[in-house]
């Protein structure tokens, strides 16, 4: 069984960091830069942004929105790819994310971590 946060060592080309992350399985939907939308799975939330996985044809710095039902559109830019993985820093900030499902949880059944349901 996953805990419901974990912690990941994220090796990027100017640093090394350890962020908290929460682990979830959340369906979702990016809208591109060209106005295209594609379903996405958000793998997991950390206050540096989000992991999502999909098919989206994106690069490195671009600017997209990320959309979860029940929780809101999230402004947001394209940091890393590795396969249909893609780390996504959130403008808005994924602090008020997780403090919505925090102060709320209940109202977020679909939302709950993966080890929760």
């Amino acid at each position: 069984m996953r805990k419901q946060s974990e912690k990941r060592t994220i090796q990027t080309s100017s640093n090394r960091r350890t962020d908290e992350r929460m682990l979830v399985d959340w369906a979702g939907l990016v809208t591109l830069e060209n106005d295209t939308s594609v379903s996405c799975v958000i793998l997991d939330v950390s206050l540096a942004g989000v992991q999502i996985e999909s098919d989206a044809d994106v690069a490195i710095g671009d600017e997209l929105v990320l959309f979860i039902p029940s929780v809101g559109s999230f402004a947001g830019t394209v940091r890393w790819l590795a396969g249909r993985r893609k780390g996504i820093s959130l403008e808005a900030g994924p602090d008020l994310l997780l403090k919505r499902i925090a102060e709320d949880g209940d109202n977020y059944p679909d939302l709950a971590p993966k080890d929760a349901r």
